[in-house]
């Protein structure tokens, strides 16, 4: 006769505990204290009691920002998740704090105490910042036997970039929201439809920035309101064609995340033809909301812990020689 099991799963009533307890933690050190004075306290709470002791030990976890080769820099992240194995991040004087080359980094990870529109908009340009690192890059087409290295493949695997918050300022509701992409419905909560809002409101900015410039040029040196309204708009730079944030956290309220599959891939131009590739990337959207086991935060830890035992196999540059001899000009 099989016994039936009524109770919770001990492992997840222990992480559910955890976090149930750095939310009132996070809750008590933002009302003690100004938001500026200790604005790493979520980050730190969030990595050395949540994050840390539910990931392998061959994944390493710092701050800093995200580099290539060429020397281009990321934005500052508040958690980079990476592999000890693959190009080792340098780091300042033995603390997590540094610079990570993109072959090695497996997620990146805002963490905010409270999240605000204005925390949304920064996360669409950091993470767009991370994105330009490793998209446009080409590297020679060398052959070694006939066979091109395998260093030289182009990045098929994107960087996951997440945010987590222990708090919203939205207010608590179970209700999920509906949007059309043209192709299927989905269903979002309060943050999902955050997450798509405060990138078409971003992206409108964007177009009034290269609007203000075009009448600048024709004649110059533009009004003072131009200017001024110049300073408060995206970077040049800033040329989204869609939001690079594939997932959004709040603690106790919900996880609403796009998809990613991982299939292996066969390509005999490479000296190792068989490699492992991110196959499914940001196509469908799904929103746990929490009841009462935190159902949110789990599904999150899920994927962080999916992320880092299937991140490192797949194809990434992993030459550190690139990064000691000067690129020459193409």
């Amino acid at each position: 006769m099989s016994q039936t099991h009524t109770s919770t799963n001990p492992w997840t009533a222990y992480v559910t505990a955890r976090m149930a307890a750095l939310i009132v933690e996070s809750k008590s050190i933002n009302e003690a204290f100004e938001h500026n004075t200790l604005r790493g306290s979520a980050r730190e709470l969030f990595v050395k009691q949540f994050l840390r002791p539910f990931l392998p030990p061959q994944i390493g976890i710092g701050t800093g920002e995200i580099i290539n080769h060429h020397g281009e820099r990321s934005r500052q992240v508040d958690v980079v998740l990476y592999s000890i194995d693959r190009v080792p991040p340098v780091l300042v004087n033995g603390s997590d704090t540094g610079v990570f080359p993109w072959e090695c980094v497996i997620a990146v990870i805002e963490v905010k105490s409270r999240l605000t529109a204005q925390i949304w908009e920064d996360a669409h340009l950091n993470a767009y910042s991370v994105d330009q690192i490793y998209q446009n890059l080409s590297e020679r087409d060398l052959l070694v036997g006939g066979k091109k290295p395998n260093e030289n493949k182009l990045s098929t695997t994107p960087i996951p970039y997440y945010l987590f918050a222990f708090d919203s300022d939205l207010k608590a509701s179970t209700e999920l929201k509906e949007i059309l992409d043209g192709r299927h419905q989905h269903e979002l909560g309060q943050e999902g439809a955050r997450l798509f809002s405060s990138f078409a409101s971003l992206a409108e900015k964007a177009r009034e920035r290269d609007e203000i410039l075009e009448l600048i040029k024709t004649d110059p040196p533009g009004t003072p309101e131009q200017r001024k309204r110049l300073k408060e708009l995206p970077h040049k730079d800033f040329h989204p064609s869609s939001s690079n944030v594939l997932g959004v956290c709040v603690a106790g309220k919900e996880w609403t995340n796009g998809s990613i599959d991982f299939t292996d891939f066969h390509d005999e131009r490479y000296a190792v033809p068989d490699y492992r590739i991110l196959s499914n990337w940001n196509f469908h959207w799904c929103t746990s909301l929490s009841k009462d086991k935190f159902e949110d935060v789990l599904h999150f830890l899920a994927r962080l812990i999916e992320l880092s035992s299937e991140m490192p196999k797949c194809t990434r540059h992993y030459s550190i020689a690139r990064y000691l001899v000067e690129p020459k000009a193409t």
